[in-house]
């Protein structure tokens, strides 16, 4: 699983940040990671991703949200793969 964070302040910036979200996601091997990703946006609602694929929207925040969504996942399934 992938934890993704998307900090976007303004409409202006969307282009931007999501041209390196792109480049990102296009460097990783599908062969070697298992491309389940949960997204969680700050800020801009980025139009470009569907709402289905974002696990949550937040207007104001840090990295944190994603650290703890990261943190729920690990607490929900404690094995030896998480």
């Amino acid at each position: 699983r992938i934890f993704y964070n998307i900090f976007i302040k303004s409409p202006q910036d969307e282009g931007r940040v999501m041209a390196i979200f792109d480049e990102q996601f296009r460097s990783i091997d599908p062969e070697l990671h298992h491309l389940n990703v949960s997204i969680n946006s700050i800020g801009h609602r980025p139009s470009s991703i569907p709402n289905g694929n974002i696990r949550e929207h937040h207007e104001e925040g840090s990295e944190g949200v994603t650290l703890h969504s990261l943190w729920e996942y690990c607490q929900a399934n404690n094995n030896n793969h998480t």
